[in-house]
């Protein structure tokens, strides 16, 4: 488990994109009131201790890192970066006073100190509006005919809330044919059952509910996810994975009932 603190940090989760010079690297900011020291798998990242407005930069070879940040007494919680080949990942930290709400789409809320029920974090962006149950990470990524920018968060009980707005290159069928083969192309795994078709602000949308899927630890997950088809070129994808212990399902009605598409 984490270690748990009083103090709040704000940190900016920004998308990976091609670096300039070709360099793979990760590039950490400094916005508090504090001197940190940047971290990069837990040992220290960069040359030294980075001032109040300074930055750094770490070249870094490509794969999955995890950051965070030190004032000699607190550590933030861990966020993890996935960098490719000549890519870059920009990490930056605040003091949380500075924003109590977060409605940045490229800001992520991460608390030093973990509370032990689900917090409630309204979010907005062009695209739709919901309330997650802690901080919101922003990822943008592509696929071979789409693009999709990713929003998630993660309660202390390991439950994540996730939110996908994905626009294709061509025309799709705006009915159950296309909500259906997203479902049934899904790759997360375990037994696929309670599938269900309908609309949600006047959009079809097909759900399913994937359950004792491995977790990558040796445990199980379980999905539920529901495929909105809004128009011929955007999909958005809305789901909550939880470790199967958790009774996760109230928490899934309050946030899928929360999305409003705009």
């Amino acid at each position: 488990m984490r270690k748990f603190f009083a103090l709040a940090l704000l940190f900016l989760a920004s998308s990976f994109v091609l670096a300039q010079d070709g360099r793979t690297r990760i590039d950490y900011y400094n916005k508090s009131s504090q001197t940190v020291r940047m971290l990069i798998n837990g040992n220290p990242a960069c040359t030294g201790d980075v001032m109040p407005g300074g930055y750094c930069t770490e070249p870094v070879n490509p794969g999955t890192y995890v950051l965070s940040a030190t004032n000699g007494r607190q550590e933030t919680s861990p966020f993890t970066c996935t960098i490719n080949d000549g890519g870059e990942c920009n990490y930056t930290v605040f003091d949380a006073q500075q924003s109590s709400v977060n409605n940045n789409p490229n800001l992520r809320t991460v608390s030093l100190h973990t509370v032990s029920d689900t917090q409630t974090v309204p979010y907005s962006v062009p695209q739709f509006s919901a309330t997650f149950n802690n901080g919101v990470a922003v990822t943008t990524y592509r696929a071979p005919t789409s693009t999709n920018t990713e929003y998630f968060s993660t309660d202390s009980r390991g439950v994540t809330q996730d939110i996908v707005v994905r626009f294709v290159d061509h025309d799709i069928p705006v009915d159950y044919s296309s909500s259906d083969y997203y479902l049934n192309h899904d790759t997360f795994g375990g037994a696929l059952s309670n599938v269900t078709r309908g609309t949600y602000q006047g959009r079809v949308f097909t759900y399913g509910f994937f359950d004792k899927a491995p977790d990558g630890n040796g445990g199980f997950q379980s999905d539920r996810i529901r495929f909105i088809i809004v128009n011929s070129r955007e999909v958005i994808m809305i789901s909550q994975i939880a470790p199967e212990a958790v009774d996760d399902q109230q928490e899934w009605f309050a946030f899928e009932d929360s999305l409003n598409i705009k």
